[in-house]
């Protein structure tokens, strides 16, 4: 028969949020501020497209976000030296026990990213319409350099025409996007 070990469940302050905010050694956040009539909650954090978890924290009326795995390093070990980051043990970013985050360098973080597949690192967009974020499609832009080119309207007008942004109008005109599309 194996013993099994239950680890306790420790809370302390997150730093400069004290007697607003508590953290736990198992990544859970707890709120002091009333809510519905309770006088604390445990918060829901939100996944970032990185895979870690953060959440909002307000003090004097401003809401600002932290990583969940940096506040539980600032309360339980203390301010991250410089030239160091939180790096997960285990390279999964949800598991956000103390046990399993620890201070390191930006270099140890990223080899641990490489060896369990979780690099963040940008990936290549497709190009075009194919992109999915696009509001525009190949004969838009060649169109939209046709007028351009004509110069009787202005970038405003014609972004106006296909419904985007000046900005974009600019950003094809400079060549700085859609330069796959020849005109």
């Amino acid at each position: 028969m194996v013993k099994q070990i239950r680890v306790k469940e420790i809370w302390k302050d997150v730093v400069g949020y004290e007697g607003l905010y508590q953290v736990s050694n198992f990544g859970r956040i707890k709120s002091f501020h009333k809510y519905k009539g309770t006088d604390e909650r445990i918060l829901s954090p939100t996944p970032m497209k990185t895979g870690h978890f953060q959440v909002y924290l307000c003090k004097n009326k401003i809401k600002k976000h932290h990583l969940v795995h940096r506040l539980m390093m600032e309360a339980f070990v203390g301010p991250c030296p410089d030239e160091m980051e939180c790096c997960h043990n285990d390279g999964n970013p949800t598991n956000n026990y103390l046990t399993n985050i620890r201070y390191d360098t930006h270099k140890a973080n990223s080899d641990d990213m490489k060896i369990y597949g979780t690099s963040c690192a940008r990936k290549i967009l497709p190009k075009g319409s194919i992109n999915g974020f696009s509001k525009l499609i190949e004969d838009d832009v060649i169109k939209i350099n046709v007028l351009l080119n004509e110069g009787r309207l202005t970038q405003r007008e014609i972004a106006k025409i296909f419904n985007v942004e000046r900005s974009t109008i600019t950003l094809i005109h400079n060549k700085k996007t859609w330069r796959h599309v020849d005109v």
